[in-house]
């Protein structure tokens, strides 16, 4: 039996294991020199509400009582904090730059070498709830030691993520980002571009690609595009 790991390393779809493992900047793929990924991929999850993997023949109790299950990266980014202050300066999405994730132990250590990884936090989708109010809290905290800390600004221990992000002026009147509409038309303009060139780029690949001087699919996504800018 083929494995997933083994599938995304052949020859068909090599690109979907650098989409999962490299780094993207600016919606543009940056790829590395080596196999090993420049990323630290950082999961965001409420409390207790993590995923784990077990044998499904194990005792749940067992499982539920276990506490080196319990251990996150996320977690455990709170258990560093709380045993140094070396990296309280630091956000979530920074500090694997000067620490290192040790899968086998579940903890966090210091680095020794300058060169770490960029941490990229995985996305969250705004009809999630809390945990995408956790994620924006996650940007932007530093040296919190736990949930609780993630949640309290100036002082104030605020009950829910929500309530800690429009504290901080993190949401708009309505409860979003408050660049939610700009960050969509770039986008928007961005995935434009993209089934621009994969147009061209399929019409030239079989020897048809030709511009019309008036009323043909070039022009009238030329002057649409040209109103957004």
């Amino acid at each position: 039996m083929v494995s997933l790991g083994q599938l995304m390393r052949s020859k068909n779809i090599w690109t979907v294991d650098i989409y999962v493992n490299k780094m993207h900047v600016g919606g543009f793929l940056v790829l590395t020199s080596t196999d090993t990924p420049s990323v630290e991929r950082l999961p965001v999850h409420l409390p207790d509400d993590n995923c784990i993997v077990y044998d499904p023949d194990a005792d749940v109790a067992d499982i539920a009582s276990e506490e080196f299950l319990r251990k996150t990266i996320l977690t455990e980014w709170f258990v560093a904090n709380q045993n140094s202050d070396a990296g309280r300066q630091l956000t979530y999405c920074e500090f694997p730059s000067k620490w290192k994730w040790d899968s086998s132990s579940k903890s966090w250590d210091c680095r020794r070498w300058p060169t770490g990884k960029i941490g990229r936090l995985y996305y969250v989708h705004p009809s999630v709830g809390e945990r995408y109010f956790l994620r924006m809290l996650l940007l932007v905290v530093r040296g919190v030691l736990s949930y609780e800390d993630v949640r309290r600004y100036n002082g104030v221990l605020y009950p829910t993520f929500k309530l800690a992000c429009s504290a901080r002026g993190l949401l708009g009147d309505d409860g979003t980002m408050p660049s939610m509409k700009r960050l969509l038309g770039q986008r928007l303009r961005s995935l434009g571009n993209c089934l621009l060139l994969c147009y061209f780029f399929a019409r030239s690949m079989t020897n048809t690609l030709f511009l019309r001087r008036s009323g043909g699919f070039w022009p009238t996504v030329y002057s649409t595009a040209l109103e957004g800018l």
